[in-house]
């Protein structure tokens, strides 16, 4: 991979770093979503990911409501310890294959037409798998106003 210096870099792809020790970020952005039209108003309730535990680590949950600022929160990515790890053999929770579900409430939501997501990981010798994305969305009153 070809860095801003204009030197080649070794990447990594296991370790998720590059040059043996700078991560690199996951990152996924979504497109804008108006759960059934933006003529309708939305209240975000509850935001979480679906995934398979690949460790102790943390992701940022991000959402934009109407190409606002974005607002994010800190969603534990752990579940149980997972072999080559930090699992112990009759000690440790078997975490690498278990199917989890991660929530969060917004404390900032208030009312939107659309919504945009981004989740990012950013550690050294940390992985990520995420299936799903969850939105608890309530629906106000129809706004045909700018």
């Amino acid at each position: 991979m070809g860095g801003t210096d204009g030197y080649i870099r070794r990447v990594d792809e296991i370790a998720r770093s590059v040059d043996g020790s700078t991560a690199y970020t996951a990152k996924l952005t979504t497109p804008t979503f108006t759960y059934g039209g933006a003529w309708r108003m939305k209240t975000m309730e509850a935001l979480g990911i679906s995934q398979i535990p690949k460790g102790n680590y943390t992701a940022t949950l991000g959402w934009m409501l109407d190409g606002g600022n974005q607002k994010t929160a800190t969603v534990s990515t752990s579940g149980g310890d997972v072999l080559g790890s930090t699992f112990t053999w009759n000690q440790s929770a078997w975490g690498g294959n278990r199917y989890t579900h991660r929530y969060t409430t917004p404390e900032e939501g208030g009312e939107f037409r659309g919504v945009q997501y981004q989740l990012q990981q950013a550690g050294a010798n940390q992985d990520m798998e995420i299936f799903d994305l969850h939105a608890k969305v309530s629906y106000g009153a129809e706004s045909l106003e700018d």
